[in-house]
């Protein structure tokens, strides 16, 4: 395998690089830029794991939106490996980062735990809603096991306010906003 010399001196400038050094290498693909699964298809083989940007946290329940992307799969599909596989979530609808309905899902513990199953439950079902078969983990046994070829799930939630006040405050039940968009439902 090809040794990548950038992160090499970057790893030597932290001090010794052990003789096993072998870094994860990760990629992400975006279903909405035609050059993602081009270079998807150029590197596959040199990839540890692959995160698409398949999952969508927009709504203020804390239900989540899959998209399908039929050409990424019909592309796994007619490989001979399995790439291992950590899906993204995002607070992104497409259009616009959902930041008020990121803050009232995250602030509503009911919201949180239902995103929470969601996730758990795409993680182990398959395209065809099978329950995919589960591997145990070899790291901590009374782990929950995750299927072949899934590792887990990438959170990218983006415009995340800094401030708790600012949560807790949209969120607040009697908060002006809480109440305009329960009144408009």
């Amino acid at each position: 395998m090809p040794r990548r010399h950038g992160r090499q001196k970057r790893v030597e400038a932290l001090g010794t690089i052990p003789n096993n050094y072998d870094p994860l290498r990760a990629a992400f693909y975006v279903p909405w830029d035609f050059t993602s699964l081009s270079s998807l298809q150029q590197h596959y083989r040199d990839l540890d794991l692959l995160i698409p940007e398949q999952l969508h946290a927009v709504s203020p329940d804390g239900h989540m939106v899959i998209e399908k992307d039929e050409k990424l799969k019909n592309w796994l599909d007619s490989l001979d490996v399995t790439i291992p596989m950590m899906p993204l979530v995002n607070n992104y609808d497409g259009v616009n980062w959902r930041t008020d309905e990121m803050v009232e899902f995250l602030a509503d513990p009911e919201a949180r735990k239902r995103l929470v199953s969601e996730l758990v439950r795409f993680v182990n079902v398959d395209a065809e809603g099978r329950r995919r078969p589960e591997t145990p983990s070899t790291a901590n046994p009374s782990a929950p096991s995750l299927p072949p070829g899934q590792s887990g799930v990438v959170v990218d939630f983006e415009e995340i306010p800094t401030s708790r006040k600012a949560i807790s405050r949209n969120s607040s039940p009697n908060s002006p906003r809480r109440r305009m968009s329960t009144a408009a439902r």
